[in-house]
Parts: structure tokens; C-alpha cells; sequence
């Protein structure tokens, strides 16, 4: 058995993006150990880090601390050439890392990729992020963050592929020393194996493209549904198209509802108002598919009387009312791929306005907005903490500067495709909501991620074509505990792993386990008496 220590840092999009000040009683460093003894073969761990060569990159060591996780550097092809820090840290054996595992101090937006095969055998491999197409090298990753704050959290994410069933334990203390100690959260696939696991992948309808293998024909990985490029013809997406699935929703409507709060507490902004962006809006589907909403897009502001000119006010009666998103089937540059792509990547793709580099457009035309999102995001780029001052998004951010606009845009998007992804449109299954019988798909969207227990996919469609296959088998094999699609926090907590505080919010996190199990090597089916197989395309 080999333990190694590690900290990662990843960044969770929370509800109301607050900062939170470093609590008294949290650990100063979160340790890491790697578990391999389910796996006798050679593991190498990669750091992705987005903030390297900066003062917030990553800051880990093992060895008793004597070896770092280093980076080295690159030449750019500017002229003249730039020297800039690899993304990429050099690559080191768990083997090498030891038993006493790593020791990390600092790590914001960390991705830990653990790579059954050498990845120095891989194409620009210390300057740019593996690639689940081409990299022929097996690996499954992590994420996480540990920065000191309460919130600070990592995860277990299978979105983009498959390649082995990892798993997450924390602790307060050191499990080696203490084998009696509780554990504080746990994430993973309990006792799937990943060839099982894989079963299950090709019977969903993994096929073509979204399986990978190497030169001699070995398996590498499973891809999912969400990364397909809508406008490669070499490589199409061969997981099933949300048409007839959308089709099916003709005559029911469904109401999106949620919200996101910005300003107070983040450094940038100089004011101490909070403003509140949400949806409340109705989803209809017409008979080719086209999904239309309707409604408010609300606005509110703690303290409005303190709002003063020139940011603009409210709009009238709190609400911009014609903000519809519409996601059609035949306006996109790639026709139904796009309309797929949107759903399966839950996002309209936005990028810089090339016209205005300060606002944001959708590169994705099967999604049209209305006039009001345009006009939102104005008053987001009016908007200052202190409009008194020149904007400045390191001392005097617009709610632009903030992501406001961005933020409750793919929000509203989100709502809507994790909705159909899951299959919470039309659904009809059951269930009690504060003491009232009802169904799932009579619900407003935000009751749906407040369900006890929370029920998702093949527990609630009867129909395979009613939800994302790929994320159904994910889900039921890691009981809700790894994110399976882009917009995965919907489902609660289950596949989030605290690295400062417990969720107590008093016991401090000291450890993680990080268990290694085999990569996939071939399909092999379970046997139809498994129970949690009574939850797949019922």
C-alpha cells in the first residue's frame, strides 16, 4: 500500500460569490496520500496550475517537505520571445513521492492528473493540459482547492471522460497513525471496478468517437457527451441527440428559477451593496424541438436607496421581462449539432464581442436572447462600486468586472440543460415537497436540487432518451459523489470534498486519501442482479 500527500485547488461557483476570511481553527496545509494499493503499476502525478509563475501558484512539497512540485519554463514564439512558467508541472512518481505524501500549503484552481502511462511520452506535455481525443496516455484527474478558506473544496469530476474509478476520503488526522479515524467525507465508486463501469459506458451507447484507443488497439478512455466540437465532421458526437427527448415535451411547461448575489465581500468592489441577478421564467417546447423561455429576469439591490448616479437604477418593477433564451434545432452554423452541443456542454459558448471587446456574445447560434440581456448587460458594465471613481477591476470593479452579466447568463442556461440532462422536464415521478404531493417536473427548478434524497436520471425517466446516458451511469455507480456534467453542482454537495473545514464547519481537514484504483481495461457487464443496476433505463 503507497500513500502520497497533496493539495489542489478548485474554483466551485457558489450561489452567492462571497469571500470567506480564513477561520482560526483550520489547518494551514492540507496533506494528501495516495492509496495504490488497489493497483500494482506505475502511477505519475501532473499538476495543472493556472496561476504558475505568479505569487498565488501552487505551493506543494513531499518528502518532509525537502522536494517541491516544480515547474519549468518555456520560450514563447513572440517576437521578441517570452519566458513564461509551464502549465504543466514536471511529472513525479508516487513512488517517489512516498509515504508521507504531499504537503500543501497553497493551491487555487489546481487540476491533479494521475497518469497510469509516462506522460513525458505525450506531445507538449509540460505546456499544455492532456486532451482526452489525442493524449494516449491513460489518466484520470482531480480537483481542488486549498487556500485557507472555509469554503475551499474539491471534487471528483468524470464530465469530459473515463478512464478509472478514483476515489476521495478526508480526515482530520492521519489515518495511517490513527486507523480508527473517522472519516469526515468520502467520494468515489465504492466497489465498481472501472471495467464494470465501463460495461455500463458501452451499454448506455458509448460507441465510435467517445471511445479511445491506443496504437495497439488498447483501451485508453470513455468520452463523454460534453466536449464534442459541433463543427467537427471528423469526429461526431455518437451519444444519442436531446431531439426526441425535447419532442416529447410538447404542451408542458416548466418553470426555471435561481439566483446569484454580487458585490459585498469581494475585494473589488468599493461598496457595500449586494446585488441580486435571477431568473423566473417558463420553458416550452414547440413540435420541432425549439425550446423557448419566457419571463423575468429579476434585479435587486440591498440597500437601493444608497444606489446613486451615474450607475443606473432598476429596472422598472425589478425585472427586465424580455429576456427570452431560445435554443432551436435549425438556426445554428451546425444545425441540430449545435442545439446538442448547447445541451450536452450547457453553454451557448460565449466569447469577446470582436465589436466591443468589453461585452460578451453567444458563438453558439442555436441560442438566440432577447433584446433585455443586451441591455442587462449594460447596465452590468455601468454599474460601479464607487461610480463616483473611474472603473477599475482591481480597485473599482463594475458588476461587468465581477462576471455579473456572464455569470447569471450561463446560470440561466444551466438551469435549463441540467434540467434536461438529468431529466427533470416532464417528469413524473413522485415525490413529497414541503409536505405537498407532486411530481418532479411540476416543481420549479430550484425545488428539484432540494429534494431529500436528492433522485435524478434513470430514477426518474422511464425512457433512456430522457436524460444524458453517459452522466446516468456516473451517477449511479458513484452514488451521486462525481460529477458527471458541466453544471454537476446542481446535485448538492455529494461530489464536493472539503480541504479546510468539515462541514460541521468546526473540525479542520488535515488529510486526504486519494484512492488509485486500475484503469479500464475491457467492458465487462455486472451481473443484472446488481441492485444498482434497478436504477439504469428502467
Amino acid at each position: 500500500m503507497l500513500f502520497g500527500t497533496l493539495t489542489a485547488a478548485f474554483v466551485v461557483l457558489a450561489m452567492l460569490a462571497f469571500s470567506l476570511a480564513r477561520p482560526r481553527e483550520a489547518s494551514a496545509s492540507l496533506n494528501v496520500l495516495f492509496d495504490t494499493s488497489p493497483y500494482s503499476g506505475d502511477v505519475w502525478l501532473q499538476i495543472q496550475d493556472p496561476n504558475a509563475g505568479t505569487s498565488a501558484d501552487l505551493q506543494a512539497t513531499y518528502d518532509n517537505g525537502l522536494s517541491p512540485i516544480t515547474y519549468g519554463t518555456h520560450q514563447t514564439t513572440d517576437n521578441p520571445p517570452q519566458t513564461v512558467t509551464n502549465l504543466m508541472s514536471n511529472p513525479v512518481k508516487l513512488s517517489d513521492i512516498g509515504t508521507g505524501g504531499l504537503n500543501i500549503t497553497r493551491s487555487i484552481s489546481c487540476v491533479f492528473y494521475l497518469f497510469y502511462d509516462d506522460p513525458s511520452a505525450g506531445t507538449n506535455y509540460l505546456t499544455t493540459a492532456p486532451s482526452v481525443f489525442t493524449t494516449l496516455q491513460r489518466f484520470q484527474q482531480f480537483e481542488l482547492t486549498m487556500n485557507g478558506g472555509s469554503g475551499d473544496q474539491g471534487n471528483l469530476t468524470n464530465i469530459d471522460a473515463f478512464t478509472a474509478p478514483l476515489s476521495i476520503k478526508s480526515y482530520q488526522s492521519n489515518p495511517l497513525l490513527n486507523p480508527a479515524e473517522p472519516v469526515l467525507q468520502s467520494t468515489g465508486y465504492g466497489n465498481w471496478s472501472a471495467n464494470r463501469i465501463a460495461g455500463l459506458l458501452v451499454s448506455a451507447g458509448a460507441s465510435g468517437a467517445a471511445v479511445v484507443r491506443g496504437t495497439s488497439g488498447n483501451l485508453i478512455r470513455y468520452i463523454g457527451p460534453s466536449v464534442f466540437d459541433p463543427g467537427n465532421a471528423q469526429s461526431p458526437n455518437p451519444w444519442p441527440s436531446f431531439l426526441p427527448y425535447a419532442q416529447s415535451l410538447v404542451g408542458t411547461t416548466t418553470t426555471l428559477q435561481r439566483a446569484n448575489g454580487f458585490g459585498a465581500g469581494n475585494a473589488t468592489w468599493a461598496s457595500s451593496q449586494t446585488y441580486t441577478f435571477g431568473i423566473d421564467m417558463q420553458a416550452t417546447v414547440a413540435s420541432d424541438g425549439t425550446i423557448t423561455v419566457n419571463g423575468k429576469l429579476t434585479a435587486s439591490v440591498i440597500n437601493p436607496g444608497t444606489v446613486v448616479s451615474p450607475n443606473p437604477a432598476l429596472p422598472p418593477d425589478g425585472a427586465w421581462t424580455n429576456a427570452s433564451i431560445t435554443l432551436s434545432p435549425t438556426t445554428g452554423t451546425n444545425g441540430i449539432n449545435d442545439y446538442n452541443a448547447a445541451i450536452y456542454g450547457q453553454t451557448g459558448s460565449p466569447v469577446a464581442d470582436p465589436q466591443n471587446p468589453g461585452k460578451w456574445i453567444l458563438n453558439n447560434t442555436s441560442i438566440t436572447l432577447g433584446p433585455d440581456w443586451e441591455n442587462f448587460q449594460t447596465f452590468c458594465i455601468d454599474t460601479l462600486g464607487d461610480p463616483s471613481s473611474p472603473e477599475n477591476p482591481g480597485t473599482n470593479a463594475s458588476l461587468q468586472d465581477l462576471s455579473a452579466y456572464l455569470t447569471t447568463l450561463n446560470m440561466a442556461i444551466g438551469e435549463l440543460t441540467t434540467g434536461l440532462l438529468g431529466g427533470y422536464f416532464g417528469s413524473t415521478y413522485p415525490v413529497t415537497f414541503q409536505g405537498t404531493p407532486t411530481t418532479i417536473g411540476a416543481l420549479p427548478s430550484q425545488d428539484w436540487w432540494q429534494l431529500d434524497p436528492l433522485v435524478g436520471f434513470s430514477q426518474i425517466q422511464t425512457n433512456p432518451n430522457a436524460y444524458n446516458r453517459y452522466a446516468n451511469v456516473i451517477w449511479v455507480t458513484s452514488n451521486n459523489t462525481v460529477y458527471g456534467v458541466p453544471y454537476s453542482d446542481r446535485f448538492g454537495s455529494g461530489p464536493l470534498v472539503n480541504t479546510v473545514l468539515a462541514p460541521d464547519g468546526q473540525t479542520s481537514v488535515g488529510y486526504w486519501v486519494v484512492g488509485v484504483a486500475a484503469p479500464v481495461t475491457a467492458p465487462a457487464f455486472p451481473s443484472a442482479a446488481a441492485a444498482p443496476l434497478l436504477l439504469l433505463d428502467k
